[in-house]
């Protein structure tokens, strides 16, 4: 009897637990560093170069730069705001780049990456969930 009322228990508590596990991931670790982006859709790499005012996203390939202001809404929530690219841009570029804030949330943070969800404007727009790693991978 004692056996199933512990195995009830185990069964009950432990989605609960990585339940909590993913609402409440430690980001101290994100908030500065190197990290490496892959987007699923493309061949690119980026190299994001933070500290805890700035980013810089490094186009692997091209070596193309922007440079973004972070503010820190929460623990694992920021918003990342357009400063300037290495490159010259267009007056339309500049203009989206101006006009829109991305609001990034992480939500599970692992020794090896981190998930995040982005979203133009404070998330009022659809999702993006993808992975930042913390290692570089061959290309």
């Amino acid at each position: 009897m004692k056996t199933r009322l512990i195995i009830f228990y185990i069964t009950l508590l432990l989605p609960i637990f990585n339940f909590a596990q993913l609402k409440n991931p430690d980001c101290k670790n994100i908030k500065t560093g190197n990290f490496y982006f892959y987007p699923p859709t493309s061949s690119k790499g980026f190299l994001i170069i933070r500290d805890k005012a700035t980013q810089k996203e490094i186009n692997l390939q091209t070596g193309d730069t922007s440079f973004w202001k972070i503010r820190w809404q929460s623990p694992c929530a920021f918003t990342l705001s357009f400063l300037r690219k290495s490159r010259r841009v267009s007056n339309e570029e500049l203009s989206f780049f101006n006009s829109h804030k991305v609001a990034v949330e992480i939500f599970r943070v692992t020794k090896d990456y981190y998930i995040f969800k982005g979203r133009l404007d404070n998330m009022a727009t659809s999702n993006v969930t993808d992975t930042v790693w913390f290692t570089k991978r061959g290309l």
